[in-house]
């Protein structure tokens, strides 16, 4: 007598299947393949999100370093201004992701008698020292009708270097709607 390695049931030695089971008796085991383990991938995720949540900051100060001769940088104002034509950008910053993403908060008023739409930015970026070490262009595809005022919170203005400590950011062009 032998017992099915399936049910544990004894059974004698001439029987082919387990009466109780039905399993073949004297059939080779398969190996059983190791699973992927979801609950690590889980374990990771939730370990992000909360490395995400701790590593929140304030926003970084704008600056507004003259990039042609940069002695010393002095704690600047937290909001920048700056114009083209009639346009005024208005702007935090923060570094995100590993400190290699900036994001910032643009604010765009239109004094101007026509609307504007696809608004060219350029951030210039300097370390510690006041070098200027990075800079970044992005577009806003959005429209700022005339005679007013349009926030864009959270734009992804892309990777900047790690050691950036300040940034200066402008309008560098537009196209008008008539």
């Amino acid at each position: 007598m032998t017992e099915c390695t399936q049910c544990g049931n004894r059974v004698t030695d001439q029987q082919e299947f387990c009466s109780k089971c039905g399993r073949k008796l004297g059939a080779i085991e398969p190996k059983q393949k190791a699973g992927f383990k979801w609950k690590y991938v889980f374990f990771a995720f939730i370990a992000l999100w909360i490395l995400t949540l701790f590593n929140k900051r304030e926003p970084t100060s704008a600056s507004t370093p003259d990039v042609s001769s940069v002695a010393s940088t002095v704690s600047p104002p937290l909001v920048h201004h700056t114009t083209n034509q009639d346009l005024t950008l208005n702007f935090t910053w923060s570094k995100e992701g590993f400190d290699n993403i900036m994001q910032a908060n643009f604010t765009v008023k239109n004094d101007g008698p026509d609307a504007v739409k696809d608004i060219e930015i350029t951030c210039v970026h300097t370390a510690p020292s006041g070098t200027v070490i990075d800079k970044n262009t992005r577009t806003i595809y959005e429209i700022v009708k005339a005679k007013a005022k349009r926030s864009f919170p959270k734009f992804n203005m892309g990777f900047i270097n790690s050691q950036v400590k300040s940034s200066y950011c402008q309008i560098v062009g537009f196209k008008l709607i008539d």
